[in-house]
C-alpha cells in the first residue's frame, strides 16, 4: 500500500528544533519475510527502510484527525505522519497493526478505490 502524506522524521538521539514536514510517500513492503515501512521524499530520495520488528511504539490517539506516529528502536527515530486522506492513514495503521500482530497482509487488495474482483 502506497500513499502520500506529510512526514517529519525526528531523530530521538538528540533534539533537533524546527523540524519541517516533507511531502513523502510511505508504503509497507515485505522482503524475505521481513516487513518494512518504506519512506521516500527529498531527504531520502533512494527510499529509507524501517524494519517493523524494531517498532517500539505506535501513536494513534489522533488517527481520526489523520495523524499517527511510529517510534523505532533502531534507528532511534520517530516518524510523525499526517495525511489529509483519513481513510488511507487508517488503512495504513490497520495494516501495520496486523503485521505487528503476525497476520499476513501484504499482497491483498489494500487500496480503497480499487474494486475487489
Amino acid at each position: 500500500m502506497l500513499f502520500q502524506c506529510s512526514l517529519i522524521v525526528q531523530d530521538l538521539t538528540f533534539a533537533r528544533p524546527n523540524t519541517q514536514p516533507l511531502t513523502s510517500y510511505l508504503m509497507t513492503k515485505r522482503i524475505n519475510d521481513i516487513f518494512y515501512v518504506c519512506v521516500k521524499n527529498s531527504m531520502f530520495p533512494n527510499t529509507r527502510y524501517y524494519n517493523l520488528a524494531m517498532l517500539h511504539t505506535m501513536y494513534f490517539k489522533f488517527i481520526h484527525e489523520g495523524k499517527m506516529g511510529l517510534e523505532f528502536r533502531d534507528p532511534r527515530q520517530a516518524l510523525l505522519i499526517s495525511c489529509e486522506d483519513k481513510k488511507m492513514i487508517n488503512m495504513f495503521f490497520r495494516q501495520v497493526q496486523n503485521i505487528v500482530a503476525g497476520k499476513n497482509v501484504i499482497g491483498k487488495h489494500q487500496n480503497p478505490n480499487t474494486p475487489n474482483t
